[in-house]
């Protein structure tokens, strides 16, 4: 990916659309962004094939806001990165659908993990010395987004759909796990 977010990133310099000095930037956002969709393509014929796509949405759109405001765990390699995800993902749509709980156990898990893992991003912000004006911004979206997938919770309880309660745990929990290991790589002083 990084070659070809190179040669890309190169091409465009040529033809004068952005400057040299933008080139790492560029580099940087087109690899990143050809890497998540490469993961997000091979997680939808997983899901597909599953029949789980709209399981699979849920989980997208629910996981993306989650792991990308509270933080947690990354991995130093695409390739290692790609693999966990894909397998990470075909796990909770698997088990979302085998093991189904009621829905006060869905609703009393998915509260504890949103608020362990608001704990946790606190602690690892805190430990990281992150910027007051970032710190500010990331509890107020912290916020938003626990209180909104708690209120989307809550609103599967009410309304008794099982599965998306299940998985909705299940993804809080992902969050939470990563958020542990994170935390722990911080304690133990491993680099990233």
């Amino acid at each position: 990916m990084e070659y070809l977010a190179d040669k890309l990133t190169r091409y465009i310099i040529s033809k004068g659309t952005i400057s040299k000095e933008d080139y790492g930037v560029y580099k940087y956002g087109l690899q990143t962004g050809m890497e998540m969709i490469l993961c997000m393509a091979i997680s939808s014929l997983i899901a597909i094939y599953l029949k789980s796509f709209m399981e699979f949405l849920f989980f997208v759109i629910v996981f993306f806001p989650l792991r990308a405001y509270f933080g947690g765990i990354h991995m130093k390699h695409f390739l290692s990165c790609l693999i966990c995800s894909c397998t990470v993902i075909t796990c909770v749509l698997i088990l979302s659908k085998k093991f189904v709980f009621a829905n006060w156990i869905s609703l009393t898990f998915t509260i504890f993990l949103l608020a362990g893992s608001y704990a946790l991003a606190l602690g690892i912000m805190k430990k990281q010395k992150t910027d007051r004006d970032e710190y500010c911004f990331l509890r107020k979206q912290q916020k938003r987004i626990a209180i909104g997938v708690g209120v989307v919770a809550l609103c599967f309880y009410i309304f008794h759909i099982s599965l998306f309660g299940a998985l909705l745990m299940f993804i809080t929990f992902i969050v939470f796990s990563s958020l542990v290991l994170e935390a722990l790589q911080l304690l133990m002083g491993i680099e990233r």
